[in-house]
Formats: structure tokens, C-alpha cells, sequence
């Protein structure tokens, strides 16, 4: 596993993925699809994960939904959660309110604009206000700039020193 900063956020990832490496997304993709027991394939996955990196850490995980695989990032989040012995936030409304995000160049990424559940995001304020060591771990399926998981975390007011990123694939450009 390597840790790297994005957009100054600490990111977690098992795999890096070039564009000679789409083989490694659709493999990913058909196991997932294909295989009975998707659950049993995330707790394979993040079997690879190296704990101590995370340092004895007390994390809240926040999954985020994407449009394609709207369940790839719940299923890694609850099995990471699970090793971490976290607690896995609930879905967080999330909602796409401006600007482009799949197959936009990087430079129109930064646009994006999210909107989230404000009921959730008090809950999560609250959780965080109870705990002042407790970090945010965002789980997503591939971080290929980082500015999704920013967003998230404007649109839930989250203090970015707090928050970290866990993805299996990190898409670099």
C-alpha cells in the first residue's frame, strides 16, 4: 500500500493505474460484477491494506457514491471500516449540482459542486464534535485529481487537516 498527498489530503491506494494499465480496471470490475459474494471480494481487497499506516488512528468512514458503481465504495468502505473497527457513515445524499466530472479534462474537474444531505451532515458535525482525536476517512473507487473527495469535503464542512482518502486505485494523468 502507498500513501501520498493529493490536493493536501493524506491518500491511501493499493494499486496505481496508467493508461497501459486498463487491464487492472476491468479485471477489478468483472470480479465485482460477476461475482456472487461481493462482500467477500471487498474483504479480499482490503486484506492487501497495510493497518499500520493508519497508526492506531480512530477513524469515522464516509463512503462516496459515484453514478457508475454506485456500491463499490459502500462495500470497500464497510470492509475497511471492519479491520479499522470504524464506524461507517449512513449515505450522504450526495448530489452533482454544477459542472462537468466524467471525462472532463482536469482542469474543468475543479468545478464540480456537490450538495449533501443536510440531516446527515449534522449528524457527522456532531460525531466529529464528540471525538476531537477522531479522523474522516473518505473511501471512494479511484481518486484520479482529488478534487471529488475536496468537494466532499467543502460540501460537508469538514476541516481537511481531519480527513484522509482511501481508494484501491489511484488514476494518475
Amino acid at each position: 500500500m502507498r500513501t501520498q498527498q493529493v490536493k493536501n489530503l493524506k491518500h491511501h491506494y493499493l494499486w496505481s493505474w496508467r493508461k497501459n494499465q486498463d487491464f487492472l480496471s476491468f479485471s477489478l470490475s468483472k470480479a465485482i460484477k460477476n461475482r456472487p459474494y461481493k462482500d467477500a471480494f471487498y474483504h479480499q481487497l482490503v486484506s492487501h491494506v497495510d493497518l499500520k499506516v493508519f497508526k492506531n488512528q480512530s477513524y469515522f468512514v464516509i463512503w462516496v457514491p459515484s453514478q457508475a458503481h454506485p456500491n463499490h465504495s459502500l462495500g470497500l468502505a464497510r470492509a475497511l471500516a471492519l479491520q479499522l473497527k470504524a464506524c461507517v457513515s449512513g449515505d450522504i445524499g450526495l448530489k452533482k449540482v454544477s459542472g462537468p466530472q466524467k471525462r472532463s479534462s482536469l482542469s474543468d474537474r475543479g468545478e464540480v459542486e456537490f450538495l449533501v444531505d443536510q440531516t446527515i451532515k449534522k449528524s457527522i458535525a456532531q460525531t466529529l464534535e464528540a471525538s476531537a482525536d477522531l479522523k474522516v476517512l473518505l473511501v471512494d473507487d479511484v481518486l484520479t485529481t482529488g478534487f471529488t473527495a475536496y468537494r466532499i469535503i467543502q460540501a460537508l464542512d469538514l476541516d481537511p487537516s481531519r480527513c484522509e482518502v482511501f481508494t484501491p486505485i489511484f488514476r494518475q494523468k
